[in-house]
């Protein structure tokens, strides 16, 4: 009897029910497919948010015309580090770009932030499109750039204004290993650290 009924043939399976399971299964992996695509598009529009609005009239990563080295997040005080002993090291900024790793600022007793220097090194395989990148945020924020300079050394792109936010220069600088990329933002008071005695170029 055990051996009859371990032979007996087990019930076919309807190739209706064969035919829904298939079609749930196609339907599982296409929500599973757009699910992931939907996590990616949101992804993407999170950095492209983030990386928008870097610049406004007045303001540069988070960071106000005029701020005070107590407002800020405040490093060290090196001449080094910028062509300038008025150059403060940041920490951290309010608005960081996604590309851009070392920032400094130019700060007057009295002005308060009168510049802003954005900074990162790049290989040869990155710089590409880094630059494109950082040029496409940056038209997008300030329109079409006022002159492009592209030689052996290096390339500048120029916006200027005349707002609170004066002027602003997208440069690549060519080293022998990296490139380095440098977004520098000069506020209406930059005059005023001047005249307040700061050595700055």
């Amino acid at each position: 009897m055990a051996d009859n009924a371990a032979s007996s043939p087990q019930p076919a399976i309807p190739a209706a029910a064969n035919k829904r399971a298939g079609n749930a299964g196609r339907a599982i992996d296409t929500t599973l497919t757009i699910s992931r695509l939907a996590v990616t598009a949101v992804a993407l529009t999170a950095l492209s948010c983030a990386a928008s609005a870097q610049i406004r009239d007045g303001e540069a990563f988070g960071i106000a015309m005029g701020a005070t080295v107590m407002q800020l997040d405040v490093c060290c005080r090196s001449a080094a580090f910028e062509p300038s002993e008025a150059s403060h090291r940041l920490n951290s900024v309010p608005r960081p770009h996604p590309l851009l790793r070392h920032y400094a600022a130019n700060i007057g007793d009295r002005a308060g932030v009168c510049r802003i220097h954005a900074s990162a090194t790049f290989s040869p395989g990155e710089v590409t499109s880094a630059m494109a990148t950082l040029l496409a945020d940056l038209r997008r924020e300030l329109g079409a750039p006022d002159s492009d300079r592209d030689d052996r050394i290096g390339r500048a792109i120029l916006w200027t204004r005349a707002g609170a936010t004066r002027r602003v220069e997208l440069s690549l600088t060519r080293g022998a290993a990296d490139t380095m990329l440098r977004v520098e933002v000069e506020f209406r008071n930059f005059e005023d650290c001047r005249r307040e005695g700061l050595q700055l170029r």
